[in-house]
């Protein structure tokens, strides 16, 4: 094997630690994890793939989309194909059908910013903008965690909770 790709691959290995503290997906689902186990595995918080990227959605939410700064224009855009979307939402174990969907987040491979749009009703309660870019992990962290702590969520948590009961 050329002595190249063993150097590429020790320095995969040493990033490997920083990269995963700061995946937005490894820190969303550790945190929406976390209801599941709070309610016995009857309510769970879920992360998955969204076929839409936000900005497709824009007139779906009626937010104006984010310009993500001047570097593509100058570098020649690549489109949006690079971006991933994710839904959260609330669902149950015993009302598979049911889901509230509280937030889609869009990233690139680089992680951040994270662009996220957030229901209306959380956004009023915890006194942030519905549709915004968040810059790193930390804040990342306190979002989901202020999102999952609104009395809004509580209340659907609380909801499907008792109904399974």
């Amino acid at each position: 094997m050329d002595k190249n790709i063993i150097n590429l691959k020790n320095k995969i290995s040493e990033d490997n630690n920083d990269i995963n503290e700061n995946n937005p997906i490894k820190i969303i689902k550790d945190i929406l994890n976390q209801v599941e186990e709070i309610t016995n595995g009857t309510v769970l918080a879920k992360m998955n793939r969204y076929s839409k990227n936000i900005k497709e959605m824009s007139s779906v939410f009626n937010i104006e989309v984010i310009d993500w700064g001047d570097v593509q224009r100058k570098l020649g855009d690549v489109g949006d194909s690079g971006k991933i979307t994710y839904e959260l939402y609330i669902t149950s174990s015993i009302l598979e059908k049911y889901k509230y969907r509280f937030a889609f987040i869009e990233f690139e491979l680089s992680g951040y910013p994270v662009e996220y749009v957030i229901d209306d009703d959380i956004a009023n309660e915890i006194k942030i903008d519905d549709h915004a870019m968040i810059k790193d992990g930390k804040d990342l962290k306190k979002f989901i965690y202020a999102v999952i702590n609104s009395d809004k969520m509580a209340d659907v948590v609380r909801k499907l909770y008792k109904f399974s009961e």
